[in-house]
């Protein structure tokens, strides 16, 4: 990454803002680093075209999976334990 040379300011609920401090701290890095890793993760290094392929690949992945009203009832039953 090249020098920082823009700034904006973020708002959060301060709740919010010490989960993001938690997870900073067991991460080894400031909460600046954690957003602007998280932004680069999932906004900035990704482009259309590898989201399509990503999601292809999903597709062809042979995973177990119920009927959608299997899969309903075990996701509500789960919410409930």
């Amino acid at each position: 990454m090249g020098k920082l040379a823009k700034k904006t300011t973020i708002l959060f609920d301060p709740e919010e803002y010490e989960r993001l401090k938690r997870t900073a701290q067991r991460r080894g890095c400031s909460v600046g680093e954690l957003i602007r890793s998280t932004l680069r993760e999932n906004h900035l290094l990704t482009n259309p075209e590898q989201r399509a392929k990503a999601t292809r690949e999903l597709a062809e992945l042979s995973l177990p999976v119920g009927d959608w009203e299997e899969m309903e009832a075990d996701t509500i039953h789960g919410a409930m334990e």
